[in-house]
């Protein structure tokens, strides 16, 4: 984006936009490119995606969520709260729905090997 100013936000919210993103190289640059636009000091990245986004851990045999984040922390983020379901109190239900909250942390020197965020 031409005209913002890096570190320029407070907040960074990415609600059901990394799922329309075809390649998990590409998730992982949008990501870079939030932390770049955040302050260094205590910027938020709030991040929500449907819970079919991720391969089912009962079959895949790992964690994605978990995954996900490891990469997300590793271009400066620690992450500060996760939840994978929304709960409705009327009428009760429950929806698998992950959300992460991120702040900005020192960005690691030097060139950087980003992790896909797969699927």
């Amino acid at each position: 984006l031409d005209g913002i100013v890096a570190g320029s936000f407070d907040v960074v919210v990415l609600s059901l936009v990394l799922s329309c993103v075809p390649e998990p190289q590409q998730r992982i640059e949008m990501i870079a490119r939030a932390r770049r636009c955040l302050r260094d000091d205590r910027g938020l990245l709030c991040i929500v995606e449907v819970g079919t986004i991720l391969a089912n851990p009962k079959w895949y045999g790992n964690d994605h969520s978990e995954e996900w984040k490891d990469a997300i922390q590793a271009v400066g983020f620690r992450c500060k709260r996760f939840e994978d379901t929304v709960k409705e109190h009327r009428p009760y239900r429950q929806k698998k729905t992950l959300q992460w909250v991120f702040e900005t942390a020192p960005v690691p020197d030097g060139p950087q090997t980003l992790t896909p965020l797969m699927t």
